[in-house]
């Protein structure tokens, strides 16, 4: 519930969505490249809640944890843009990957049942207890990553949101080709500050 950073001054929920998996995937383009590979990134239905899109002006969230919009609920939509960036880091790798043979995919897993949000305080605990009760079970919640792991159903196709193993729409911010070629430029930018 607090806006915390990392060490090189990044909003840790960002550094941890978002930029950790970006880094790690431009770290290992070229060997991708060369074998072929299937990056998957773990996005969310969560990624709705991003009504205004990636805040590009507030990066560091000090405006999302501030009050009121850390009342109305401000570490949830941080987290939502994180997971709107997946769809749109997804998007704009797969047109990086044109030609390559590698391919880029991303998924919502459902509601799982994990210890998710259990460090953000009475009400966010509250609220996960509750909403356990219509959770599906983690290997449940992994079958469309495992699929787009292994499955030949999926082959030649690149840069999809996929739920339960069918491509789903996202919102319209994370269709948005221009937000993606931004993203994309300004993580650069980030990693490498």
């Amino acid at each position: 519930m607090e806006r915390k950073l990392t060490e090189d001054g990044m909003e840790m929920t960002w550094a941890v969505n978002h930029l950790a998996p970006f880094l790690l995937t431009t770290l290992l383009i070229d060997r991708l490249k060369q074998s072929g590979g299937r990056i998957i990134t773990t996005a969310s239905y969560g990624h709705k809640m991003a009504k205004e899109g990636i805040r590009f002006d507030d990066l560091t969230a000090e405006r999302c944890y501030s009050l009121p919009h850390r009342l109305l609920l401000g570490a949830s939509v941080r987290y939502a843009e994180t997971k709107l960036a997946n769809i749109l880091f997804t998007s704009e790798l797969a047109k990086r990957l044109q030609g390559t043979g590698a391919t880029a995919h991303c998924f919502n897993p459902g509601l799982v049942s994990t210890n998710f949000n259990q460090g953000n305080g009475w009400a966010a605990q509250l609220t996960m207890a509750i909403m356990k009760l219509y959770s599906r079970p983690p290997e449940k919640g992994a079958e469309t990553l495992v699929w787009l792991a292994d499955s030949d159903e999926i082959s030649g196709q690149s840069g999809h949101y996929y739920t339960d193993k069918q491509i789903d729409a996202p919102t319209p911010h994370a269709q948005d080709s221009e937000t993606a070629k931004r993203l994309w430029e300004v993580s650069l930018e980030q990693i490498q500050s």
